[in-house]
């Protein structure tokens, strides 16, 4: 922590980053941001960092017109070593970075199975369902001193809904063929259904989500939206459906996965591109959403307590 500090201080003369774009399945098959473009010196990359959960395996720190942008790849799932280790606790390493460095707005992007969505659509999710995760949600908040109760009523920020929705539509428009597998559909209202990670689901499951009227289905966004919140941060998700969920449409997947992964990375990581540079490059104090102060609409400080 104290390294990527001192180059916060060298290179930027700041303290602070205030924007981070978490990467995940959407575009972990394309060496982002170098694929966009960005120069191999706008690019200082960090292992290692330490948390009380554990160290955050790799991140960088990106420079945009001389203002930082944190990347975290692959959801913090990397060691220090460069091995997979997927799971909900790499997420809590990865938000005690992002509350220690003053992040305020984070964007994720994600691959899912499709329920009410075809392979190769996107979804800027405005709900999500996961009734897992918020044990470790907790141990977050009172290992931190926050407040252990938090409002999911609105869970992502509007203003970053609306960023992610117009850049996907106009970029998918401006080149269908280059986008290629997305589709060019965007949805712009949908519940991200999250589950447990490693097994995936039954196609009983899928029927009974389906029956529901929700989404898609994976196994990160839960976890990530909740800490988000108890740290008042605007967040915004985009994920692409990678396959239909198990048992819908006789329960086909993408026939060459790996295919579908390498081909979607550059279009989806233009999407992430695109939102998270203008953020970086505007102050968010003007945003007139509550992601900052809804969580201390819970407060309940001063309220007279009964004597035992």
């Amino acid at each position: 922590m104290d390294k990527l500090r001192e180059h916060l201080r060298a290179r930027f003369g700041v303290e602070r980053v205030e924007v981070a774009w978490i990467g995940g399945s959407a575009t972990w098959a394309a060496p982002v941001p170098e694929c966009l473009g960005v120069p191999a010196e706008d690019i200082l990359r960090f292992s290692g960092i330490e948390t009380p959960w554990g160290p955050v395996g790799r991140c960088r720190l990106v420079a945009v017109e001389g203002r930082p942008l944190l990347r975290i790849p692959v959801h913090g799932w990397l060691t220090p070593e460069g091995r997979f280790d997927p799971g909900p606790v790499a997420s809590m390493r990865v938000f005690y970075l992002l509350r220690e460095l003053g992040v305020r707005a984070v964007i994720i992007d994600a691959s899912v199975g499709g329920i009410t969505l075809a392979p190769g659509d996107i979804l800027v999710a405005s709900d999500f369902i996961d009734p897992h995760d918020k044990p470790l949600a907790l141990e977050f908040a009172r290992r931190l001193g926050l407040r252990p109760w938090v409002r999911l009523g609105e869970p992502y920020c509007p203003v970053l809904r609306a960023r992610l929705i117009a850049a996907a539509q106009r970029l998918l428009a401006a080149d269908p063929d280059g986008s290629r597998p997305l589709t060019g559909t965007v949805h712009t209202e949908g519940t991200y259904v999250t589950t447990p990670f490693g097994v995936f689901e039954t196609a009983a499951e899928i029927e009974q989500y389906r029956q529901a009227g929700w989404s898609v289905v994976g196994q990160s966004a839960g976890i990530e939206t909740m800490l988000a919140r108890h740290l008042g941060l605007h967040l915004g998700h985009i994920s692409v459906a990678a396959n239909w969920a198990e048992g819908l449409e006789g329960g086909r997947w993408h026939g060459d996965m790996a295919g579908f992964y390498r081909d979607c990375a550059l279009p989806m990581a233009r999407i992430g591109w695109e939102v998270v540079r203008s953020l970086v490059l505007e102050d968010a104090g003007a945003w007139t959403c509550s992601c900052e102060t809804i969580g201390a609409s819970t407060d309940l400080t001063g309220l007279p307590v009964p004597q035992a």
